[in-house]
């Protein structure tokens, strides 16, 4: 990586009989230090010949017997249809339910979310507020429903 002097590398000898050694100056000390982490990055620089290095060994203990995998715990994905209609439902009541097929269902939601707004208007406000509420929680509740059974499906 860099050259570096045969002398920075190697540490002074020790000097027996009491005597101290001469103190190095700050820039010798840097560059003992640079010269040290120089050979570490060496070392961690210096890639494997071959691919071979970066296989577990069979042997290994932490592999399971009989060549089996350890496969992580995931859950299943979410169904797309059915996270369609939950949305759907909180969008517009009923139109999920409507499109899983419950029209019964769907289109009581759907009626009651269309009949909250003459109620609003015309009639007396907080009814008309109160129908759709009801509707939309209704729908939500119905929603979520359905997609936890679509989820279901797929575990």
């Amino acid at each position: 990586m860099s050259e570096k002097p045969a002398q920075l590398t190697a540490r002074p000898p020790m000097q027996s009989g009491g005597a101290t050694t001469p103190a190095l100056s700050a820039r010798e000390r840097a560059e003992r230090e640079i010269a040290q982490i120089d050979q570490q990055m060496d070392l961690i620089m210096n890639k494997p010949d071959s691919q071979a290095a970066l296989v577990n060994p069979a042997q290994n203990a932490l592999q399971p017997p009989d060549g089996r995998t350890v496969t992580p715990g995931v859950s299943a994905g979410a169904d797309p249809a059915g996270m369609t209609q939950m949305v759907m439902n909180f969008v517009i009541p009923g139109s999920g339910t409507i499109m899983r097929g419950i029209y019964g269902t769907g289109f009581v939601q759907l009626g009651m979310a269309v009949a909250a707004l003459p109620t609003l208007l015309l009639v007396k406000w907080w009814l008309g507020i109160l129908i759709g509420l009801f509707a939309w929680i209704w729908s939500a509740a119905t929603g979520i429903k359905l997609y936890s059974q679509s989820a279901s499906r797929y575990r």
